[in-house]
C-alpha cells in the first residue's frame, strides 16, 4: 500500500469570499509506511502548487476562491490525479489527510455549498482511481509533528507561495 499524505495552506485565510488569499496544495507520496497513523517509509514523490482560480487554465479543477479548504480539497484532487495518471503499479493507496472537510467532500459524505465544481471534481477523480485500485482514507492530526503530514504541509506552503512541482511524473524527487 502506498501512503499519500495531503494538505492545504492559505496565507491569511480571512474574508476569502471577498479577498484573494494565496493558497496552495501539497502531497507527499510515501512507500513503506506502516501502522496507524502510518510512520516510517521513504518519500518517493512530492507534489505542490498554487490553487488555480482561472477557469481557462489547464490547471483549473474547480476552486472558486483561495482558501485553506480549497487548498485541502485541491490536494486530494491532485493526489487522485497522480494515482490515476502516473502511479502504474495499481497497488492499494491510503489517503492520509488532516482536513475532515476535504475527505468528506471527496467521499461524498457531505454536500458542497461552496466550491461545488471542485467538490464534484474530487468525487469524479476518486471514482476514476477506484476503478483500478483500492483506496482508503485515514485521518492524521495536523500540526502534531507527524513526519509525512508535516512534509505535505511544507509542500502546500510552497504552493501557497506560488511555486509548483516542475514534473508530476513518477521519478524520485530527492
Amino acid at each position: 500500500e502506498i501512503g499519500v499524505f495531503t494538505d492545504g495552506a492559505c496565507k491569511g485565510n480571512q474574508n476569502v469570499a471577498t479577498t484573494s488569499c494565496p493558497s496552495g496544495w501539497g502531497v507527499a507520496i510515501v512507500e513503506g509506511c506502516t501502522g496507524v497513523p502510518p510512520v516510517g517509509g521513504d518519500l518517493v514523490r512530492e507534489l505542490y502548487g498554487p490553487v488555480c482560480l482561472d477557469s481557462k487554465s489547464p490547471s483549473f479543477i474547480g476552486a472558486e476562491v483561495g482558501s485553506n479548504n480549497t487548498g485541502e480539497l485541491s490536494a486530494m484532487c491532485e493526489a487522485f490525479r497522480w494515482l490515476a495518471e502516473y502511479e502504474e503499479t495499481r497497488r492499494a493507496a491510503v489517503i492520509c489527510y488532516d482536513s475532515k472537510y476535504a475527505a468528506n467532500q471527496a467521499q461524498g459524505i457531505h454536500r458542497a455549498h461552496k466550491n461545488i465544481l471542485l467538490s464534484a471534481r474530487s468525487k469524479e477523480l476518486l471514482r476514476e482511481v477506484r476503478k483500478t485500485r483500492e483506496v482508503r482514507f485515514l485521518h492524521v492530526k495536523g500540526h502534531s509533528g507527524h513526519r509525512w503530514n508535516d512534509a505535505a504541509d511544507a509542500a502546500a506552503n510552497r504552493g501557497a507561495a506560488g511555486l509548483q512541482t516542475p514534473d508530476k511524473g513518477v521519478g524520485p524527487t530527492m
